[in-house]
């Protein structure tokens, strides 16, 4: 019990943003146009990122294994930011979902 409380003083966890979603729509939609938009934007990855754009993302921590959401954006942004990690997905670690009126 002791080796398993010593290693967790060493788990840090840090919080990530996704990458910018490849998926663009105008900017006003109509609520009935809203849940596909949710659809498609899930569905979606990131944005391919420039060497520019790349250059101003900052220094990561190191990690062995990273979590993320089971959705396209979150799994690409870990990999971008993780190549070598290995990662773990899953729908439990999605934000809220946005309601759809009827």
């Amino acid at each position: 019990m002791a080796e398993i409380i010593e290693s967790r003083r060493d788990m840090h966890i840090h919080l990530f943003r996704h990458g910018p979603s490849a998926y663009h729509e105008p900017a006003m939609l109509t609520y009935t146009q809203f849940g596909t938009w949710i659809d498609r934007y899930d569905a979606a990855g990131i944005r391919s990122m420039n060497e520019p754009y790349k250059m101003n993302v900052p220094p990561v921590p190191p990690a062995q294994s990273v979590l993320a959401s089971d959705l396209p954006r979150a799994i690409e942004t870990a990999h971008l930011l993780y190549p070598h990690a290995m990662i773990i997905s899953n729908a439990v670690f999605r934000e809220a979902h946005l309601p759809v009126l009827p």
